[in-house]
C-alpha cells in the first residue's frame, strides 16, 4: 500500500514522543518518591535526637519521647503517602 511509509513515520515518531516524555517523567517521579521517603527519616533521625537531648535534661520522659515521636513519624508517613497518591 501506499500509505504504509507515512504510517510507519507518524508510528515511529510518536514512540520517541512517548519515550521522551516517559523518562523524564520517571526522573521526576523518581525525585519526588526520593525526597517523601527521606523526609520521613530525617522527621524522624531530629525526633530521636531532640528526644535524647529532653531525656539526657530530665524534661521528658522515655515514654513522653515516643508517644511524640509515634504521632510525628506515623503523621509524616501519611502525609508523603498522600503526595504520592494525589498526582
Amino acid at each position: 500500500m501506499a500509505f504504509e511509509g507515512i504510517f510507519k513515520a507518524q508510528f515511529d515518531s510518536s514512540v520517541n514522543k512517548a519515550l521522551t516524555t516517559g523518562v523524564k517523567g520517571a526522573f521526576v517521579e523518581g525525585c519526588t518518591y526520593g525526597v517523601a521517603s527521606g523526609l520521613i527519616y530525617l522527621a524522624e533521625a531530629l525526633l530521636f535526637y531532640v528526644g535524647a537531648v529532653l531525656i539526657a535534661r530530665g524534661l521528658y520522659t522515655y515514654l513522653q519521647m515516643v508517644e511524640v515521636l509515634n504521632l510525628v513519624v506515623f503523621s509524616v508517613t501519611i502525609g508523603s503517602q498522600l503526595m504520592a497518591f494525589s498526582k
